[in-house]
């Protein structure tokens, strides 16, 4: 009885419920979400309705949504680009007073008209570059809102406003130089990455953003960088030729400088045909010990050629006169597999600095080097530190080589990090050779020594090695009276992965001839040959 009496009264609330229900949805009808109201848009007051702006523009907007939330926006704009008017009637007008306090007024009317599409973006601001390459561009800018059931603002916000024309960027390389050679490898390495171009640009009216290089009329590169590598792989078939490179930049308002700037380089490939090239930079009537005139170019020469396996039927030796003909091209230098430099003279200093960045060259593109003489290191050093009367800078050793300045080539190259030239007076008893060069002695030979300053029967101005440079080893150990530089090195081995060096600082002409000759043997057996 207690059940019953319980569930009656639930059912009537339930019938209840449901007549109200019904009164709620008249018959026939259904129930529906109420309408999805549009986004509204609106743009901040800057900058101001009609002004002239650089082309540049910041711009910033809102949005609200009452019954949901904004998704994105989209904006777009509209240039008409103008044209002044030669009569009193046009699109736009624009007044200003004279001196005399006259107003002028100065029509403008419409040449022609570029609609950009709508782009999306989440943020409520923009940096917008407008097209503005006539004289004067108006602008209709127009920004709607998106919300999250997809509807758009049916009337966005919009402003305009005029823009000056704008400039296009100017661009230059700096280097390398137009006609410039270059000795390259099909590849790259541990040393050898390609070649290097620098470059710059000027934008009158704004700033640059980037920069785009290309060779051969090839794809561009874009890059925020003012110099790169340009890989073997970039150059168009075959690498052996005349190539082109050319370089544009693009501004802040996106304007490319439409013709940029060209230069021509030419490229060798090395093609090692030949084995060694004796380069002989002594001046040998100016600074060696003369003999009364006996020591000739021919003498020194042949001993040369002989040493360096001149008189081996399985070699290809060739010789040239630095002091005559300087460093060779690239066209002459890539035959051969090595350069043997010779600089045996000790009182002037000729500057080979400027010979330096082509060596490099030769050296990244695979060729070796064996460098023997005295002063060395002063011969690879900025003109301003000759060791000439008067000395004005005079150079202070022992010296501390780097990788920049104008030491470069001692550090990089000979990989020598401190060093020091012998003083005047001679200082060179001999050498011994250590690390693979053991069983090498040099001794001078007194007949080709002068009992002069500032020989003293002695040799004088040898380069000594206090501190080599990495993955390089002592191979001449100096026995000298001078008890700061005795038993230092002389003499090293650069056993780096790009490329081979061996750098002696003493002059090999004035030793015994027999003691050069094994010397030159071990260097040649040492390198490959």
């Amino acid at each position: 009885m207690t059940i019953k009496k319980i569930t009656i009264p639930i059912i009537i609330f339930f019938i209840f419920y449901f007549f109200l229900s019904c009164e709620k949805f008249p018959p026939g009808d259904t129930q529906s979400e109420s309408d999805n109201n549009p986004p509204n848009t609106t743009l901040a007051n800057i900058p101001r309705e009609g002004a002239t702006l650089y082309a540049l523009v910041s711009l910033n907007w809102d949005g609200e949504d009452d019954d949901g939330y904004i998704d994105y926006y989209e904006y777009r704009y509209t240039t008409e680009y103008l044209v002044p008017s030669e009569d009193d009637t046009g699109a736009y007008f624009f007044t200003s007073t004279d001196t005399s306090g006259q107003i002028i007024t100065t029509w403008w009317k419409i040449d022609s008209t570029m609609v950009q599409d709508w782009k999306s973006l989440t943020e409520t601001n923009a940096v917008v570059a407008f097209n503005s390459l006539a004289v004067l561009n108006h602008q209709l800018f127009e920004v709607r809102a998106v919300d999250n059931s997809g509807n758009v603002d049916e009337s966005p916000a919009f402003l305009n406003f005029f823009t000056k024309q704008t400039q296009f960027p100017k661009t230059e390389i700096t280097s390398p130089l137009n006609n410039t050679d270059f000795l390259a490898k099909p590849e790259v390495d541990d040393w050898y990455k390609g070649i290097p171009i620098t470059f710059t640009a000027d934008d009158p009216d704004g700033n640059i953003t980037e920069y785009a290089w290309r060779v051969d009329g090839g794809p561009w590169n874009w890059t925020t960088d003012t110099s790169v590598i340009i890989p073997p792989t970039a150059w168009a078939e075959p690498l052996e030729e005349e190539h082109i490179i050319t370089v544009i930049s693009r501004d802040d308002t996106y304007l490319i400088d439409p013709i940029g700037d060209s230069i021509e380089v030419e490229i060798y490939v090395p093609t090692f045909e030949k084995d060694i090239l004796i380069l002989d930079g002594t001046i040998e009537d100016a600074s060696l010990p003369d003999f009364d005139g006996l020591i000739t170019d021919q003498m020194t020469d042949s001993a040369y050629y002989e040493i360096f396996g001149g008189n081996r039927g399985d070699l290809i030796v060739d010789d040239r006169d630095f002091a005559r003909r300087r460093f060779p091209n690239f066209r002459t230098i890539r035959k051969y597999k090595m350069v043997v430099w010779i600089k045996d003279h000790f009182a002037t200093v000729p500057y080979f600095a400027e010979e330096s960045r082509n060596l490099e060259a030769y050296l990244h593109a695979g060729g070796k080097l064996v460098m023997i003489g005295s002063n060395i290191m002063q011969s690879f050093m900025d003109e301003s530190y000759y060791l000439i009367a008067p000395c004005e800078p005079c150079i202070v050793y022992p010296a501390k080589f780097s990788s920049s300045g104008w030491n470069w080539f001692m550090n990089k190259i000979l990989h020598v990090n401190f060093g020091y030239i012998g003083d005047l007076i001679g200082n060179f008893n001999s050498a011994d050779g250590i690390n693979g060069y053991s069983g090498i002695q040099l001794r001078p030979d007194t007949t080709k020594i002068s009992n002069v300053f500032p020989q003293y029967n002695k040799l004088s101005n040898v380069d000594v090695i206090i501190e080599p440079g990495g993955f390089t080893v002592p191979i001449l150990k100096l026995n000298s009276d001078d008890d700061y530089v005795d038993q230092e090195a002389c003499g090293v081995r650069y056993y780096g992965s790009g490329f081979d060096v061996i750098y002696i600082g003493a002059p090999i002409w004035h030793m015994q001839s027999e003691d050069a000759k094994l010397l030159g043997e071990k260097i040649l057996e040492d390198m490959g040959f």
